[in-house]
């Protein structure tokens, strides 16, 4: 978006205030002379019902209602007021004038959908008759003495109609925003002619500074300004100056940054040459790691395949029950120690930083009874007491990777014997949320143990830190 010329917005920032101060008077103005127009209809209606109400006193009271038509006939000359009704105590109507609606209907403005449509108000009047003592019939009549007395007799109904005020309305709109019009011109006019004045320099310095930017160092501005503006324009020429100086010693610096630029990439050349030798051992150094690994994985792997084996002979011999014990023991925690094994010494799982999990089923109780069997001499060497609880809704046939729930479980209660002195190393199975067609199961492991710290417990899961 083109943002406005300094001419312009003075003359935006002049007008704005004036706009608003005279749309403030002028309302103000309109809207005190709508307040004394509803008034005045007002109370020119209630005064029209009040001078008719006694003069039809008499006329009810003798029979004779046609003596007040002329008076109603003059009423109604009255542009606002288009209908007279005199009704009697019974609420009869005895008399009613109205005149003809089309002979009052004026041209309609644009104004006049602004405000509400035409009304019809009515103003009424009591129309009563003294009531006075047979004793007091020689006195003259006192309206205002404390034993008078009316009776009411009948009433006056005088209708006005709004039209006439709200055109009056609209002439006072369409007054208000002429004088607003003309104000507004006039401030527009002086203020263009003081904007001129004032921007007149401020374009000519613009130009010389377009001209500077544009590397035309030579131009320069007549001091012609007073003011803020002529120190303005001596600071102008005081800067293309110093521009010329400027480029004369920046052009002497660049042939010296040349200069530098092209030793560093002579350097940065050798650098980059002494990198390719340092890679070029990284990745032997790695692949010799790599061949290591592949050769110690045999050596790791046989002699553990034979402790499995024989363990499988042993148990084939007669034992007794507690040696058989002993040997499913070593036979399971040798199967469970060669898979780890297997994840840590298999190449292809070590560079890919991912571990596969192998689903099958499998009974859960199973798998807890043989950690807890791997670990309760643990236990009972330290006289910690070790025991679990499987929760009766916690499916026991499950399909998971049995592996990595033995390894799980059996590295969390090791460490809970491990930093418990006395008491008690609790495993507790739930059941957990429901997704879908999945079930989820909670292991949750309690001991009396120290405890850890807040520290501790951030950095448990971090690699090569231990508790």
């Amino acid at each position: 978006m083109k943002r406005l010329g300094i001419s312009r917005q003075i003359i935006l920032v002049a007008i704005l205030p004036a706009l608003i101060v005279s749309a403030i008077l002028s309302v103000h103005f309109i809207s005190d002379q709508f307040d004394y127009i509803t008034r005045s209809l007002n109370s020119h209606g209630k005064l029209i019902a009040k001078q008719i109400a006694p003069a039809a006193e008499y006329a009810i009271y003798s029979g004779n209602i046609d003596l007040i038509k002329p008076l109603v006939e003059n009423a109604l000359k009255d542009n606002p007021v288009i209908k007279v009704q005199v009704l009697d105590k019974n609420g009869n109507t005895i008399l009613n004038i109205s005149k003809s609606d089309d002979k009052n209907k004026t041209e309609t403005s644009i104004l006049s959908y602004v405000f509400e449509e035409e009304k019809q108000i009515e103003f009424n009047e009591a129309i009563l008759t003294p009531q006075v003592p047979v004793d007091d019939i020689e006195k003259p009549l006192d309206r205002d003495a404390e034993n008078y007395k009316s009776l009411y007799i009948g009433k006056i109904i005088v209708t006005i109609t709004t039209r006439f005020a709200t055109e009056e309305k609209i002439a006072q709109i369409k007054h208000g925003a002429l004088i607003t019009m003309i104000i507004l011109l006039l401030t527009i006019a002086v203020i263009i002619q003081i904007s001129n004045t004032i921007t007149k320099p401020i374009r000519s310095l613009t130009h010389t500074v377009k001209n500077i930017a544009a590397g035309n160092l030579e131009a320069t501005i007549d001091n012609n300004a007073s003011g803020e503006v002529g120190v303005l324009q001596s600071c102008v020429n005081h800067m293309a100056d110093e521009l010329k100086r400027s480029q004369s010693d920046m052009e002497e610096q660049l042939n010296e940054y040349t200069l530098e630029l092209q030793q560093t990439m002579e350097e940065l050349e050798i650098r980059n040459a002494e990198l390719d030798i340092t890679r070029s051992k990284a990745i032997y150094a790695n692949n010799a790691k790599s061949e290591f690994l592949a050769n110690m994985s045999h050596e790791i792997r046989t002699p553990l395949s034979g402790i499995i084996g024989f363990t499988e002979l042993l148990q084939d011999t007669k034992l007794s029950a507690q040696q058989n014990d002993y040997s499913n023991t070593i036979h399971k925690s040798s199967i469970i120690l060669l898979e780890i094994i297997n994840d840590i010494l298999d190449l292809s799982k070590i560079e890919s930083g991912k571990v596969e999990i192998s689903s099958s089923e499998f009974n859960l109780v199973d798998i807890i009874e043989d950690i807890i069997n791997l670990l309760s001499q643990t236990a009972l060497d330290k006289n910690v007491e070790l025991f679990y609880r499987i929760e009766e809704d916690v499916p026991t046939i499950i399909h998971t990777d049995s592996f990595r729930i033995h390894q799980i479980l059996t590295n969390l209660i090791g460490n809970a014997i491990k930093f418990t002195d006395k008491g008690y190393v609790y495993l507790q199975v739930t059941l957990g949320e429901l997704k879908d067609t999945d079930t989820s199961i909670k292991f949750t492991v309690s001991d009396t143990g120290i405890g850890m710290s807040n520290d501790v417990k951030t950095k448990l899961f971090k690699a090569f830190t231990q508790a």
